[in-house]
């Protein structure tokens, strides 16, 4: 129903969705992406476009300059219909500086909701916003002291949005906070005609306490609709009422926006454009320039829901020599900042249950290339995670494994994978691919040598983190197991390499 075939609905026919990650739908839907407009669209039977999705799940760096843009954006598309499900959420969290008085921070917060709503009455089309709930699921993970509003300042936020949907034609209040609240309390919930006893609600968010479920997003687009209906905007009878057929649609209308989001050889070309560009200025000292430039070239990396040059092209990477850029020297702070700046729009995403692996690896990658303290916040998110969720899942352990190796320090690799039959598995495959590598005709000599100790590093760097992350000494067993699995030659190498790369440290000292 997401195309363009015929005349769309006049109400529900031209979608856009506003907001913050729940409605980037961060995590919702394992290995395919399920924001607000794929639910939308398995959900609503009139005929309607592909809803544009303008929501930024880097909303809480800047929430105003964020929602600005965004409203600017759905305007440009002549919507018929605004959903906004946390387009407030930000503006009442957004953190403030523990230095500034309680009154001042509240007063901030109000002003930043009232800038919020007036970004709103840009739009004459009916407009659905979600009020602001009590996240305390999330507190001490991804909402930290300094984003909590207090209660009385999140009962104001409400009561402001309250007051200005009353004096608006078309304005329409979605009940976030209820939702959140028979969460939070494990009390049954009625709404939009669905019934969930006590206990069910908790399987909306997910176990970050945050972000929702692909259920979740559904049922707030049901209950958008509902209100309408109720209202007398819309008709009845447009909307699925079947939840689990509506799971059956959900996948079928994430597919299609996968399909939509394929990055095909001309936007490849264009990326690597872009970075050429990037280079070139980098080279002529304009760093503003490739500041800008690599600004475009990560939003348009971003976009995508897949690796632009092709699904499981792991040996590429990020897919565009991103790597290059980590050569470029802490003396283009600029360049830092943009790579900063990204990784924080990717982490919440990045710190979902189940994230999307291409933007995963962005995340990692930019950790990588920002430096300056993300290298360190990026490996204590990871341990944390792994603390709370257990062993990592494919495909997120294998780039976790390539990225801890070098993050941060020698202790990040035992920190990410503390279990060490589990760090096993990742360490054989590599050291395997590596050993592999080493019998080719191409590799041949000293290239071969070096070939083989890598094999054997990927083991012997592994109880070396161990040892500095201080866990338990596990090398015996470890190395043992990999001797027997065929790797002696290997660790041997890589042990001489690491007594000759000894030796020579010591030979610099005494010059």
């Amino acid at each position: 129903m997401g195309g363009l075939m015929g005349c769309t609905h006049p109400v529900l026919g031209r979608p856009v969705m506003l907001g913050a990650s729940v409605t980037c739908g961060a995590g919702a839907g394992g290995a395919l992406t399920v924001d607000a407009g794929v639910a939308y669209s398995a959900v609503v039977k009139a005929r309607h476009a592909v809803a544009v999705n303008c929501a930024d799940e880097g909303v809480f760096m800047d929430p105003l300059a964020s929602l600005h843009e965004q409203a600017e954006m759905a305007a440009a598309h002549d919507p018929t219909i605004v959903i906004a499900v946390d387009w407030l959420f930000w503006p009442v969290h957004q953190s403030m500086s523990s230095t500034l008085a309680p009154e001042e921070r509240s007063a901030t917060r109000l002003k930043s909701v009232d800038a919020a709503l007036v970004e709103l009455d840009r739009f004459e089309c009916a407009v659905v916003v979600g009020d602001v709930p009590h996240m305390k699921g999330a507190a001490g993970g991804v909402l930290r002291e300094a984003h909590d509003p207090g209660e009385g300042v999140r009962a104001e936020a409400n009561a402001r949005l309250a007051a200005w949907s009353a004096a608006r034609p078309n304005r329409f209040v979605l009940p976030i906070a209820m939702i959140v609240d028979a969460v939070n309390t494990g009390a049954p919930l009625d709404i939009a005609g669905f019934h969930y006893g006590a206990g069910e609600c908790a399987r909306f968010v997910q176990r970050d306490g945050l972000h929702v479920t692909s259920e979740a997003l559904a049922l707030i687009v049901c209950a958008s609709i509902d209100l309408l209906e109720h209202a007398g905007v819309v008709e009845p009878g447009l909307r699925e009422t079947d939840l689990a057929h509506i799971a059956v649609l959900i996948q079928r209308e994430a597919l299609a926006a996968k399909d939509r989001a394929r990055p095909g050889l001309l936007e490849a070309f264009s990326l690597s454009s872009m970075y050429d560009r990037c280079r070139s200025e980098l080279e002529a000292n304009d760093e503003a320039g490739a500041a800008r430039t690599l600004e475009r070239l990560l939003n348009r990396l971003e976009s995508f829901d897949r690796n632009p040059r092709g699904d499981g092209d792991h040996a590429v990477g990020i897919g565009l020599s991103l790597l290059g850029l980590a050569t470029i020297g802490d003396e283009f702070s600029m360049i830092r900042e943009v790579f900063t700046k990204h990784w924080k729009r990717l982490e919440p995403g990045a710190l979902a249950d189940h994230p999307n692996p291409w933007r995963f690896e962005l995340w990692l990658e930019y950790s990588d290339q920002a430096k300056r303290g993300v290298e360190e916040q990026t490996v204590d998110a990871l341990a944390a995670l792994r603390a709370d969720r257990g062993a990592w899942q494919d495909p997120f352990g294998a780039m976790i494994w390539g990225a801890a190796r070098f993050l941060a320090d020698e202790r990040s690799l035992a920190r990410c994978f503390p279990d060490a039959h589990e760090a096993y598995g990742y360490a054989h495959t590599l050291a395997t691919r590596d050993a592999e590598w080493a019998q080719k005709d191409v590799a041949r000599g000293v290239y071969a040598q070096l070939v083989r100790a890598r094999a054997g590093w990927e083991f012997l760097r592994y109880v070396q983190s161990r040892t500095q992350a201080g866990l338990p000494d596990v090398t015996c067993a470890f190395l043992e197991r990999a001797r027997a699995d065929g790797f002696g030659d290997a660790i041997d190498a890589a042990e001489r390499e690491n007594e000759n790369e000894n030796e020579n440290k010591n030979k610099r000292r005494l010059r």
